[in-house]
Order: structure tokens, then C-alpha cells, then sequence
């Protein structure tokens, strides 16, 4: 299952439209995204299977913007599983947003599809937390030198299948892994570097026993690094 989240979110990145700017001192970097993979997916999936992955414009900010995608089976079109993402141009340097320039804003806005932005809120660490830390590696980085979005995603997956493994969660007695994955939300709010050591929290929630909850932050800033939500199906793969 976390091999599937990782090619879609892969995939998601090489579709997804690219802001640029004038400026080479900038760069484009995943905000927070919203992930459903659809129960026709798991029902359909197989080897030379034809598909199509289709991407459009969201919701248009002045220093952001919601790139979506969908894939869908060629034979019937059904939606097999979304994808949505906002996107930020950030100050290499600063590490802070920089506005879209006005005449790509203007084309992008031609294109908008959606009017609402993305708008992911995730609770904070409640009751019992599994807890264990994770070293940043230089292979987890990608071509901006920080933790690619795909990695953190890993880095939860690892800690749910690790809490599950030890007997630490009630709703979730055998490895979640095996199990299919149905929404992902995530939150990033600060990058990770290779040499970083990160905290990984993972809780449940009483009322949502289908969820898993986490949150990473960096044991040496002290600031979370991401914030997210999974949720499983019930049938073993």
C-alpha cells in the first residue's frame, strides 16, 4: 500500500502545472494535499491496466495556487483516484512565499477551474501518542535538497505499521499497511534536511476508528514539520 501512495504522489508530481517566476532564486514547493484513492481502484487494479491521469488548475492565490488531479479508467471513465495539492512559490533563500507574477496569474486565472482553496485543518496530538524518531537521509531529499513530500508520507506509514506491530493501537491490530488506503490529508509546514532528527507522534481518535493521526516535528527546531491524516479501509488486501 505505501508503494501505491508513493507512485500516484510521484506521478501527481510530473502532471501537475509548474510556476515559474522570472527570478531563478525561486522555487515551487507542495503547501498541503488532499489524496482519495476510490474503493473502483483497488476493485479494478491490474498488470497493463489502461488508464488516464488528467491534471487542471484549481483555486488561484496571489502567492499560491491548487493543482488537481484525477485518474480515471479509460474503459468507462470512472474515477479511480484525486489528488489535490496547493502549490507555493517560495524565496530560495528566505524560504518564504513570493507572489505569482501578474501576467502568469492572469493566464493560470483563464484556466481556473475551482474557486474554493484547499483548506486542510488536522488536530493536534490527543490522549495516547506512539512516538519514535527518524534520521533524515540524504536519499530521502529530492532535486530542492529538502524531504520530498512522497518521504514524509513514508515516514508515517512506517510509524503506523511500527505502533500497530507493538500492539499499541485498539482499532488497529494488525499492520496497516495491508490494509487499503482510502483519504490521505496533509499539512507541510516547515522542510527537513538531511542529518535532521525528526519526532513521528501517531494517535487515534476514539470517534474516527478508521484514522490515524500524525504529526512530525524537528527535535533540534522544535517546530512541526507536517500534520496528517489517514484513513484505511476494512478489507485486507
Amino acid at each position: 500500500m505505501q508503494d501505491v501512495m508513493k507512485e500516484i504522489s510521484k506521478e501527481s508530481d510530473t502532471r501537475e502545472p509548474k510556476l515559474t517566476t522570472n527570478d531563478a532564486g525561486t522555487m515551487t514547493v507542495v503547501r498541503a494535499k488532499a489524496m482519495s484513492i476510490f474503493p473502483e481502484f483497488y476493485n479494478r487494479a491490474k498488470f497493463h491496466w489502461p488508464v488516464t491521469l488528467a491534471s487542471r488548475i484549481g483555486h488561484i492565490g496571489s502567492t499560491s495556487m491548487t493543482s488537481i488531479q484525477e485518474l480515471r479508467d479509460n474503459q468507462d471513465n470512472i474515477s479511480l483516484a484525486r489528488d489535490e495539492r496547493k502549490l507555493v512559490i517560495l524565496d530560495k533563500k528566505l524560504r518564504k512565499p513570493v507572489e505569482i507574477p501578474s501576467r502568469q496569474s492572469e493566464m493560470m486565472k483563464l484556466l481556473e477551474s475551482e474557486e474554493k482553496p484547499l483548506l486542510i485543518n488536522l488536530p493536534l496530538p490527543s490522549g495516547d501518542v506512539f512516538k519514535h524518531n527518524v534520521y533524515v537521509r540524504p536519499s530521502d531529499t529530492d532535486m530542492l535538497h529538502h524531504v520530498n513530500q512522497a518521504t514524509w508520507l513514508q515516514y508515517c506509514m512506517d510509524s503506523a505499521a511500527t505502533g500497530a506491530t507493538k500492539g499499541y493501537f485498539q482499532n488497529f491490530k494488525i499492520d496497516p499497511l495491508a490494509l487499503p488506503v482510502l483519504k490521505v490529508q496533509v499539512v507541510y509546514s516547515q522542510e527537513g534536511f538531511p542529518g535532521d532528527v525528526l519526532s513521528v507522534s501517531c494517535w487515534e481518535d476514539k470517534e474516527r476508528d478508521d484514522s490515524l493521526f500524525f504529526e512530525i516535528t524537528n527535535t533540534g527546531a522544535g517546530k512541526t514539520c507536517v500534520s496528517c491524516c489517514i484513513k484505511f479501509g476494512k478489507e485486507v488486501l
